[in-house]
């Protein structure tokens, strides 16, 4: 394990947060966490859905005060009508102008230094995008063990899922339900999982995708798109967050299946 010091490269990272009303009281939990790594984040997007016009400059100064207290940056991209977590996300991404852009959900829990960590991989490893193990339910709140890659022992994963999706490279479209497109690991990394939600990637991988009234579907679908787009893809299998599906989206898997087939695809360009 690497014992130095970690250092902090200031501002190159932009964090997505898309965020349903259920997930607002997860907020406080989520800024206190990402206070070890404030040397990397540039700001904290938090895009909302189902927040009036009314409601949206009292909202702001809410994540203001939040922000402030973990010497962070915070901006605010908000919709009135109801939005999946991956519309919130993709707005999130398209505001996003820093080098690299993380992905995370207020609900959840991350091992403190973890953008940090994550930057330095990224940059040593030349990748575009990175993946990392994660906890499930765990006891809460979670302890995290000491991770044991350092910038150099890194798993580059540039073919590791091509042959681990029965459909391959075959796009999935209308009808497809969130979940149904999720990576799995190779027998190789038997007993790891990748953690579609925490991803985190070079900023201009965004270029793959068509946005406008075209999404790229939920978490398993984007990740994927994402893994196909990359040049270099690294995967740590060290669990550096934890996942609590009991907490978590509070919406009927029916409606979200509903809203799920309402997604267009975008089209997709492999740069490979």
């Amino acid at each position: 394990m690497n014992s130095k010091t970690i250092e902090p490269m200031r501002g190159n990272m932009t964090v997505v947060v898309p965020l349903a009303p259920s997930h607002v009281n997860f907020l406080p939990g989520l800024f206190e966490q990402l206070t070890p790594d404030a040397g990397v984040i540039d700001r904290v997007i938090v895009c909302r859905s189902q927040l009036k016009k009314r409601q949206q400059r009292e909202f702001l100064h809410f994540l203001r005060g939040l922000a402030n207290r973990a010497g962070l940056k915070v901006s605010l991209s908000a919709d009135d009508g109801m939005q999946l977590a991956g519309e919130n996300r993709n707005k999130g991404l398209q505001l996003a102008d820093t080098e690299y852009t993380a992905f995370l959900d207020a609900d959840d829990h991350y091992m403190p230094q973890r953008l940090t960590r994550i930057t330095q991989t990224l940059r040593s490893s030349a990748s575009d995008l990175l993946l990392h193990d994660f906890l499930l339910e765990p006891t809460y709140p979670p302890t995290f063990s000491a991770p044991v890659w350092t910038n150099s022992d890194f798993v580059v994963a540039d073919r590791l899922f091509q042959s681990t999706f029965p459909y391959g490279r075959q796009r999935n479209s209308e009808g497809t339900s969130p979940g149904d497109t999720n990576i799995q690991l190779p027998d190789t990394h038997a007993g790891h999982q990748v953690a579609h939600g925490h991803m985190t990637i070079r900023t201009e991988l965004r270029e793959s995708f068509a946005f406008g009234t075209l999404y790229p579907g939920e978490d398993g679908q984007f990740c994927r798109d994402l893994l196909w787009a990359g040049k270099a893809v690294t995967y740590v299998p060290d669990a550096l967050s934890a996942y609590y599906p009991s907490l978590s989206s509070q919406t009927s898997f029916s409606i979200r299946d509903r809203l799920a087939r309402k997604i267009a695809y975008g089209t997709f360009r492999n740069r490979r």
